[in-house]
């Protein structure tokens, strides 16, 4: 099923073969029909990385935070091998 160039309040219907295996033995193998309408479309924004990131992750500045992000990438690092 692919929805790359589905809009929003759009419906759409897929078919595709249960699988073999499925607990519902009387669906076994028989074709399933996919009703879909895609209500909204989001997106992920990150943070920008600056002192005020630094500040709600708890460092008084960007390079204090870069500094405890080495050290526990390295301390992770460590304990692996």
């Amino acid at each position: 099923m692919a929805f790359w160039a589905t809009r929003q309040g759009t419906s759409s219907r897929s078919t595709s073969p249960s699988p073999r295996t499925t607990p519902t033995k009387e669906l076994a193998g028989k074709p399933v029909v996919f009703k879909i309408k895609l209500h909204d479309v989001c997106v992920r924004q990150l943070p920008a990385l600056n002192s005020d990131f630094a500040k709600k992750m708890g460092k008084e500045t960007m390079e204090e935070y870069r500094a405890f992000v080495n050290s526990s990438c390295s301390t992770a690092a460590t304990a692996v091998h």
